[in-house]
């Protein structure tokens, strides 16, 4: 496997297809922030909601949200606003991951977990019915049901499908992940969860693609590359998790697509997915987050390429105008977002 993760590295053609708009960094109120979602709520206006505090795992982590709308080529930002914490029993925990979607319904829902730690965690969820003015009182998921851990689930005619995973340390203190999806009806009431076959894969956080004959999923992994399964049920039953292979120009065999370690999202673009990623560089597998791209079959664009610093956890949709919206991690200080304009 390395000698065809050395020969797509080689392959890769780093040159811009896209146009880069506008960036915006939005100011957060804490030291910390990570793990930024972004949705749409009507043309041209977008809710991002992220975790902040002292640091990663710090009691005092919380849920903010902040709104960004663009108006003549320009960003304009609102002030953050935190809208959930860890407050549980009378004790303060963590929050972590948020994740945003809209319900067909017009509904805002906000995913996001509580918890010391990604092994003891549980599911929350909050709705909005005013774009995020105000929000209801914290829900907690039924037991065994997470959440979307870090991407955005679809809505089909059934309900939602997210994709969702497990962090584990067996005996020896070495991580076991493993990928499950979870399915709920319109009404967010009732959950039901089915498992992925991980074979070999330590993979989680997978990013769902709906292609209309099937789904997809894309999985960040400890394996050096991104792992894939399918259903074709609707998210019922998926294959075994594989190494997921994409075609990097015309005419070229199928090449292992890398990961080191580092979140994903996708979605679809002209029938093939566009990825949100950190790409491998060099031989090097560590976790270097420092360049920051959109990656699709044989084209991808530089989203960020510094010689130092953090871009990563990128959370990718597609706008009403066509363009794609990206927001992303920046340097733990602060939440990147960006419009791309597609070609």
């Amino acid at each position: 496997m390395k000698r065809f993760l050395l020969f797509l590295l080689i392959l890769l053609p780093m040159v811009a297809v896209w146009g880069q708009n506008s960036k915006v960094l939005l100011e957060t109120p804490e030291k910390s922030c990570h793990a930024s979602t972004l949705a749409e709520l009507e043309p041209g206006r977008f809710l991002v909601a992220y975790f902040a505090g002292d640091y990663e795992r710090h009691p005092n982590v919380s849920i903010y949200i902040q709104e960004a709308q663009m108006k003549q080529g320009r960003w304009r930002v609102k002030k953050a606003r935190k809208v959930a914490d860890g407050l549980t029993d009378g004790k303060q925990y963590p929050c972590w991951n948020p994740v945003l979607t809209k319900h067909p319904d017009g509904r805002l829902i906000l995913f996001y977990k509580v918890g010391p730690s990604p092994q003891e965690w549980w599911g929350m969820m909050k709705t909005s019915w005013d774009n995020g003015k105000s929000w209801s009182e914290a829900q907690q998921l039924p037991d065994g049901i997470l959440g979307p851990i870090r991407c955005k689930p679809i809505w089909t005619t059934r309900g939602l499908i997210c994709g969702s995973s497990e962090e584990r340390l067996d005996a020896k203190g070495n991580p076991i992940w493993t990928v499950h999806m979870e399915v709920a009806d319109s009404s967010l009431t009732h959950w039901s969860r089915y498992e992925v076959d991980c074979d070999t894969f330590n993979a989680i956080q997978p990013a769902i693609v709906d292609y209309g004959d099937s789904m997809v999923i894309y999985c960040r992994t400890l394996n050096n590359c991104i792992a894939t399964a399918s259903s074709k049920d609707g998210g019922i039953t998926w294959c075994r998790l594989k190494p997921f292979r994409m075609a990097l120009s015309e005419g070229d065999s199928p090449q292992v697509m890398p990961n080191n370690n580092s979140g994903i999202d996708a979605i679809l673009l002209r029938e093939r997915p566009l990825f949100a990623m950190n790409p491998v560089t060099g031989t090097d597998y560590s976790r270097n987050r420092n360049r920051l791209s959109l990656i699709s079959e044989g084209t991808s664009l530089m989203v960020e390429n510094q010689e130092k610093g953090e871009f990563s956890y990128p959370a990718l949709i597609m706008g009403s105008d066509g363009a794609f919206y990206l927001s992303y991690t920046y340097n733990r200080q602060k939440i990147a977002l960006i419009r791309i304009e597609s070609d």
